[in-house]
């Protein structure tokens, strides 16, 4: 449940589902996993089938993702690349000496304001 939560989006690559499959390469959003672990999806076709274990699906990749939105918002999408900002967030904390239960309280708004700050630099250029 932790791995997709509600709003994940997801492809089907693969369906055990014989009588009227979901087509493969559909696209959906998880609505919820019940204590089966079904996963029930609202399917970009407007079926509602939900995924088993025995199915394959993965997520959509970022780039998926902002080509989805590009397509429904029609905007300008700007990746930032943010996997190394809390790692740089903890170093500027701890070359500061601020204690380990300070540095939980802060961490993910230096590594927002070390996104943010990615962000406005490349704009900039």
């Amino acid at each position: 449940r932790e791995k997709y939560p509600p709003g994940t989006r997801m492809v089907l690559l693969g369906t055990t589902e014989e009588r009227d499959p979901v087509p493969i390469g559909m696209r959906g959003t998880v609505h919820l996993i019940d204590d089966q672990g079904q996963m029930h999806m609202k399917w970009d076709n407007g079926r509602t089938l939900p995924l088993i274990y025995q199915d394959s699906f993965r997520k959509l990749t970022p780039e998926e993702l902002a080509e989805e939105r590009i397509e429904k918002f029609n905007k300008e999408v700007i990746m930032q690349d943010e996997r190394l900002s809390t790692v740089e967030a903890e170093r500027m904390l701890i070359s500061n000496d601020t204690k380990r239960k300070n540095r939980k309280k802060v961490i993910d708004k230096i590594a927002a304001t070390i996104i943010l700050q990615g962000y406005l630099d490349r704009r900039n250029k």
